[in-house]
């Protein structure tokens, strides 16, 4: 399982998107890092869901959620990506870095729906 996203998959999520770019899907997934409601704006789907994150009224986000749901990818290769991305990251190349301080916390799994 790799590559792009079922379209049937991005469809599903698409649904969820208000006008403001919001989704109440990523709302869920989002609050497992203690986000509330509305903190997340679609930006993309394609291989996975990308959304920008934003504290309070912040105009800039603070960082990116991106997800994948298990029936498309498996933990194993999700927290293989997080690991090179937080490599890059830490050697001074422009790529956001995984959020928390170790693998542990850079996957999770989502709410079913």
């Amino acid at each position: 399982m790799s590559g792009m996203l079922p379209l049937s998959e991005i469809h599903r999520v698409a649904l969820t998107v208000d006008a403001a770019r919001r989704s109440s899907v990523a709302d869920e997934v989002l609050a497992a890092w203690g986000f509330g409601p509305g903190a997340a704006r679609h930006v993309r789907s394609s291989a996975s869901h990308v959304f920008a994150v934003f504290r309070g009224q912040a105009t800039a986000a603070c960082g990116y959620l991106r997800f994948v749901p298990a029936a498309h990818r498996d933990r194993a290769r999700v927290e293989a990506v997080a690991a090179l991305m937080h490599r890059l990251h830490g050697s001074g190349l422009p790529v956001a870095g995984p959020c928390g301080p170790r693998p542990a916390t850079w996957s999770r799994p989502s709410p079913r729906r």
